[in-house]
């Protein structure tokens, strides 16, 4: 059974064996929307999250219990994962074109600074 949005409300109908049987085989598959169409029922991802939950207990005494633990636990996240916020996009406002005061400065030349000549230093020996 193909989990499109028709099979998942098909899943509610399943008797437990039957669930527990999809169940397994999609986790197995590792699809990641079927978990999302299933996630749109909330009764039937009760329902799914119990028989995860019982597949876990079950297969932890296997030899490939890591594989699906790690199978399970992907399922249950995205079980578990908020709804998409839907988008809102902002409204558009007009433009106006935003005229900025132009500033002028006005910096005064630096002064001319006057030359100063520089001392002679003389150097006597101390003999002298």
């Amino acid at each position: 059974m193909r989990t499109t949005t028709r099979s998942a409300d098909q899943w509610l109908s399943l008797s437990h064996a039957q669930l527990v049987e999809q169940v397994r085989r999609c986790t197995r598959e590792r699809n990641p929307g079927t978990w999302d169409r299933v996630r749109e029922h909330p009764v039937l991802a009760a329902r799914v999250r119990g028989v995860l939950s019982a597949l876990r207990a079950e297969t932890s005494v296997t030899r490939d219990a890591a594989m699906w633990a790690l199978w399970i636990s992907q399922a249950q996240q995205r079980l578990n994962a908020p709804a998409p916020a839907p988008v809102v996009t902002a409204p558009t406002l007009p433009k106006q074109v935003i005229r900025e005061p132009e500033i002028t400065l006005s910096v005064p030349a630096p002064a001319a600074r006057p030359v100063r000549p520089v001392p002679v230093v003389q150097f006597s020996s101390p003999d002298a």
